[in-house]
């Protein structure tokens, strides 16, 4: 029997619109958190697609707070603080020192998992993960089993394809589930609970965003199969 993954706080102040604090916020949303999510950008230096996810997010009941440098979390029961805050940043030690409950990759898995409690199949390389996923995909149709299956050619952002198929109710009724993995959604789902990890390759690709690290891309890769 699978355990109930209850979450804990009634409030979040998500902090970041951006690639990771969109689908948490709805993520939370969706489980019935009272979610209000701030950027220090304004709305119209978004890009017309982030502000089409942002209105989303409006439309279904998350608060938006924009352009806003220092939020103020003294309300809120939890915080969700995107990877691009360094923790340098004077938010860090306020969340420290009132106390309050961090948002965490594992919370957003434990999330998942529990949206997804089909065996699952994750896919994750430099090179080759659609392909490997489509290719997986149409075996086990072959094979009659009833699959749940996203990957980057419904979204380029794996992570808000994922919130958005949960929340469609699509990966209902499942036998196994297939997910494509790029880097940036193991950085907030590293931590689903995989029965086969799938690594296609690795090359050093996207060190930017890894401060010149191949050990580091290689270990974000690898968190799948802890």
């Amino acid at each position: 029997i699978q355990e109930c993954f209850i979450i804990m706080f009634k409030s979040c102040l998500v902090v970041g619109a951006g690639n990771a604090g969109r689908p948490v916020a709805r993520l939370l949303n969706y489980r019935g958190v009272d979610v209000t999510i701030s950027d220090a950008k304004k709305f119209d230096e978004f890009t017309t697609r982030r502000q089409g996810r942002l209105k989303l997010l409006e439309d279904e009941g998350v608060k938006l707070q924009l352009g806003v440098k220092q939020p103020c979390i003294d309300e809120f029961d939890a915080v969700f603080l995107a990877p691009t805050i360094p923790e340098t940043a004077p938010i860090y030690q306020q969340v420290l020192d009132q106390k309050k409950e961090i948002v965490t990759r594992k919370t957003i898995s434990d999330i998942v998992n529990e949206e997804l409690p089909m065996p699952k199949i994750g896919i994750t390389g430099s090179f080759g993960k659609t392909t490997t996923t489509d290719m997986l995909t149409h075996i086990f149709k072959a094979a009659g089993y009833n699959l749940y299956q996203c990957s980057s050619m419904k979204w380029n952002l794996v992570s808000e394809a994922v919130v958005d198929d949960i929340i469609r109710g699509e990966p209902k009724g499942a036998d196994v589930a297939i997910v494509e993995l790029p880097h940036g959604t193991l950085g907030l789902l590293g931590e689903l609970d995989l029965d086969i990890g799938v690594i296609t390759n690795l090359r050093p690709e996207h060190l930017c965003e890894f401060g010149g690290s191949f050990q580091k891309y290689v270990d974000r890769k690898a968190c799948m199969l802890d």
